[in-house]
């Protein structure tokens, strides 16, 4: 494999116009919170899984790798959230979906929580019964889904927010230096970022494809940082395509990437292609749901394997991990339903997202802390990529990674600023009662278990 496909194949699982809008909302300030999001977690997520992943080539991946520092106990309980976490963001992504349905359709459903829940269920269950027929639907619906679905509606908005902005239109944010300086008034300013965090999660999915990379240590960098450079200079100039045309106080997180089409579209007389284009975007999220549909179920049922779980879980059927897969189905259905005890259907949105990241946050916190743990334990395992520096270099590293996972993770439980999430107590609560449920129901399940036979008093 080289450079040109790794990072394609880092693009295809990173890259997405419906992140955009949580960057939006910061105008031109979101160029420091890009950038610093790049420098301080994008790229040390992605340089210590490709240490671990040549190091330790096994299936399970993070699994493998966390159980080799803190045993298999720790690692199971990092696979699970990582596939919980997918779980939790399923009716997020769905959510996007159905907006962009309802766009294409009828655009005042967007804010239906019936609506929402109808479209969120039929499509989910659909693409996971599909999926249980093997890989190749999977592959198909994520490949057209990337081509159609985020990268030809990416280009028009990039592309028409260029033109916007040299023909002289007015602008719904302010455009100067001044501006590119975070003004924050209050913390609960900064739990955005969050959301701002989770558009570059799954750098560490790709890192197992290292091994195949010609010359990983001269060639998987490049991989990283030439893909880095496209996802973050897209995401920049998509997310400042959508400021300049949607007023911050008018930014809904599902549909400010569809009203910027509309906006453009409609400006240059193309507003009769806005349907079309709405249901491309639709099935662009649609395609990357069935990338993440398999990837964590599949590592969950290696770790139950490597557990000894010989039960229903542990079973499959071609090739799919079936029991596991429609156990997603029937928990995010009922996740789902929290959308009709929200206060508005935006704010159902984040707390999908926000859950999911402080579940996935703490995979990152452990997975930075066995790379340093690694480095000094195990210096006898061949890594055919290394951070440069040696252990100097995976300290660096490491520990930016730790420092900003454990901030984000702090100001993930704020509720955010500007957005209706109802009573504070209870969000603040949810939130707290998710991420200690979600962390400690695995680590009960991975305890150990002591044979009857062993627990025999001798004769």
């Amino acid at each position: 494999m080289g450079v040109f496909a790794l990072a394609m194949i880092n693009i295809s699982t990173i890259l997405s116009i419906r992140n955009w809008p949580f960057t939006a909302e910061y105008g031109l300030a979101s160029i420091v919170y890009l950038l610093l999001a790049a420098v301080l977690y994008f790229i040390p997520i992605a340089l210590v899984s490709a240490e671990l992943a040549t190091g330790w080539p096994k299936k399970g991946g993070l699994f493998a790798w966390i159980s080799e520092a803190f045993g298999k106990r720790i690692g199971f309980v990092a696979v699970f959230l990582l596939w919980a976490s997918n779980i939790v963001f399923y009716p997020a992504i769905l959510a996007f979906v159905a907006a962009t349905v309802a766009y294409a359709v009828y655009p005042p459903f967007a804010e239906d929580p019936y609506f929402q829940f109808f479209t969120i269920t039929t499509v989910f269950w659909t693409i996971l019964l599909l999926s249980l027929l093997g890989m190749r639907f999977s592959s198909w619906l994520s490949t057209w889904g990337v081509l159609l679905g985020t990268l030809l509606p990416g280009s028009l908005i990039v592309g028409f927010g260029i033109v916007w902005y040299l023909s002289g239109n007015p602008l719904a944010t302010e455009v100067s230096w001044a501006a590119c300086v975070p003004k924050l008034q209050s913390v609960d300013e900064l739990v955005f970022i969050s959301g701002v965090l989770l558009g570059f999660a799954g750098m560490e999915m790709t890192a197992v494809h290292a091994l195949d990379v010609d010359e990983p240590r001269k060639n998987y960098p490049r991989a990283i940082f030439s893909s880095a450079l496209v996802i973050v200079l897209l995401s920049l100039v998509g997310t400042l395509s959508v400021a300049i045309v949607i007023p911050q106080e008018k930014m809904g997180l599902l549909t400010a990437s569809l009203e910027t089409l509309a906006v453009y579209l409609n400006h240059y007389q193309l507003g009769w292609t806005m349907p079309v284009i709405a249901l491309l975007v639709a099935f662009g999220a649609t395609g990357g749901i069935s990338t993440w549909l398999a990837g964590p179920s599949k590592g969950l049922h290696a770790a139950c394997e490597e557990m000894g779980f010989d039960n229903i879980f542990t079973k499959t059927r071609h090739g799919m991990p079936t029991v596991i897969i429609l156990l997603q189905g029937i928990i995010v259905t009922g996740v789902t339903a929290l959308c009709f005890v929200m206060p508005t259907v935006n704010s159902s949105f984040w707390v999908f997202t926000v859950v999911s990241v402080q579940m996935y946050l703490i995979v990152y916190f452990l997975l930075f802390a066995a790379g340093i743990y690694l480095k000094y334990t195990r210096p006898d395992v061949e890594r055919h990529y290394e951070i440069p520096g040696g252990k100097a270099g995976m300290w660096i590293v490491g520990l930016l990674g730790l420092f900003n996972t454990f901030f984000c993770f702090i100001i993930g439980f704020l509720p955010p600023a500007g957005l209706d999430v109802g009573n504070t107590f209870w969000y603040v609560s949810l939130m707290l009662i998710s991420t200690i449920a979600s962390a400690y129901i695995p680590y009960v399940i991975a305890k150990p278990r002591v044979s009857p036979v062993a627990l025999k008093e001798p004769v």
